[in-house]
């Protein structure tokens, strides 16, 4: 049997699921953000939530791949047909996290289309709307965590068109207002993510994937 054989299983409530406990956690963040004075805890929380963006996005994706294994390049499976089908579960868990591990090394707009490509789902406009702000978010947490906020090559290079600093050597902030407006984007990006996600796989409910697995199991 082939991989593209067996019965897609896929759920769309699971499949966006990663998308709401994000918002949840987003919105959460957003309240303690408010109540905090303190510096270090809006760095802390901002931090958490461009993570939980990033973990939500690659959550998404695990799955999805899970259930459409045939979208995966053939080198993924690196063991013989006999073990691969023996150990189908195991193994294909084990496939689709190499290769998601492999894609998290790339820019945030590469791995992103490539998310886009996998889902099928058309956003042409996602970089103009929520792309390039993204990526200076992006940028902007990793300068927090790696170079004290102070502007070096790597914030110039990855921020994209939306970069608040071009010389090198200046001092970023992340002051209450850029924290807001950074929550902002995140949260209204996630809305539409899962939008999109719900009119492309609309049909995958729980009761056709039942129906799936028993003629899967049934039917000759």
């Amino acid at each position: 049997m082939r991989v593209e054989d067996y019965p897609n299983l896929m759920i769309l409530k699971t499949l966006t699921a990663p998308i709401v406990t994000s918002e949840k956690r987003l919105q959460e963040i957003a309240t303690h953000i408010a109540d905090s004075k303190i510096e270090v805890v809006g760095h802390g929380l901002f931090v958490l939530a461009v993570s939980s963006v990033e973990v939500m996005i690659s959550d998404v994706l695990n799955y999805f791949l899970r259930s459409f294994p045939q979208k995966l390049p053939s080198n993924e499976f690196k063991f013989d047909k006999d073990t691969f089908f023996e150990n189908y579960f195991l193994l294909l868990n084990k496939a689709v996290d190499s290769h998601i591990n492999g894609l998290s090394y790339k820019s945030f707009e590469d791995f992103f289309r490539k998310c886009l490509e996998y889902l099928a789902i058309d956003w042409p406009d996602f970089f103009k709307t929520f792309g390039n702000q993204i990526k200076e978010i992006k940028a902007t947490r990793n300068l927090l965590l790696h170079n004290n906020l102070v502007v070096n090559d790597q914030y110039l290079d990855s921020a994209g068109p939306s970069k608040r600093e071009s010389t090198s050597g200046r001092h970023l902030s992340v002051n209450m207002d850029y924290l807001k407006r950074s929550l902002d984007v995140l949260l209204r990006f996630e809305d539409q993510f899962k939008g999109r996600l719900n009119d492309k796989y609309r049909d995958y409910s729980k009761i056709n994937a039942n129906k799936t697995l028993w003629n899967f199991l049934f039917t000759k």
